[in-house]
């Protein structure tokens, strides 16, 4: 984790905490065995486990726990301010699921597949739906990046984005949230102790309401990996569409090829 503290008024504090790292430090604690490169499990003793300490991260009471590093980092923090509170927000997340291959021989066509198949199918739509409903056309796009020993597939739209990509024998999907606004969820106003009612309202970025914020992306992440599986074909992409790819004679009339990825795409 890294704690910064702005030395100038408002004295903003930003901290950021890895919860892989997290993870690491209590697997240690109970001699659990595991292989780790950077922040990246490839193999663990007890998956159950891991899995269950890294749910135990949603229990936490994050206010208390952010409010104990102030010490830390502002220790004359009284004597400047007196008896003010720091109103703690989440500014970023990233939410990630692995998956976690025998080898990377094992992973990497199907890597291969889902490149293939969200730079060229519609899935591009398909994502950014679960990134945000509605989608403003000017505001998303999506590239295809060399990374570390493999490649990314990052998809963007209005400072929310969802990627995924292979590192060793870890195929990762993962969502980083910047702005949850733009998800609605059923909750209460905030400071608003006569509000009886949920409704539909945005997802606020205060650290109170981590875990709907881990709820929404764990949706996002479900309903994204089970669209990437769809794609169910190891052959190449010019073997796929050379049925309706090259134009054919039919009746003495030419009927033209279509256009895969261009203007025939929709059809």
């Amino acid at each position: 984790m890294s704690i910064r503290l702005q030395t100038w008024t408002p004295y903003n504090i930003q901290i950021a905490l890895n919860g892989r790292e997290w993870l690491r430090r209590l697997l240690d604690k109970i001699n659990c065995s595991y292989i780790k490169e950077k922040n990246k499990f490839l193999d663990l003793d007890n998956f159950e486990l891991a899995q269950n300490l890294l749910d135990s991260q949603l229990d936490t009471d994050w206010v208390s726990l952010l409010n104990s590093f102030v010490p830390i980092a502002f220790p004359n923090m009284k004597e400047i301010l007196g008896d003010m509170q720091y109103d703690w927000t989440l500014d970023q997340s990233e939410w990630a699921r692995d998956f976690i291959f025998d080898s990377p021989e094992q992973l990497n066509p199907i890597m291969q597949d889902l490149l293939h198949y969200s730079f060229v199918s519609d899935s591009l739509e398909n994502i950014f739906k679960y990134i945000n409903k509605s989608i403003p056309k000017t505001d998303y796009y999506s590239k295809v990046n060399k990374f570390d020993d493999g490649y990314c597939f990052k998809a963007y739209v209005n400072k929310n984005s969802i990627k995924f990509y292979s590192f060793l024998n870890i195929l990762r999907f993962e969502l980083t949230m910047n702005n949850p606004k733009a998800y609605k969820v059923y909750r209460y106003k905030v400071n608003c102790p006569e509000d009886k009612e949920k409704q539909l309202r945005p997802l606020p970025k205060s650290v109170i309401f981590i875990p709907m914020r881990a709820e929404v992306s764990d949706d996002l992440l479900n309903n994204f990996t089970s669209h990437m599986a769809s794609t169910s074909t190891r052959e190449p992409l010019d073997k796929l569409f050379s049925a309706v790819s090259n134009k054919i004679m039919k009746k003495s009339k030419h009927i033209r090829a279509l256009d895969i990825i261009g203007k025939d795409k929709l059809l």
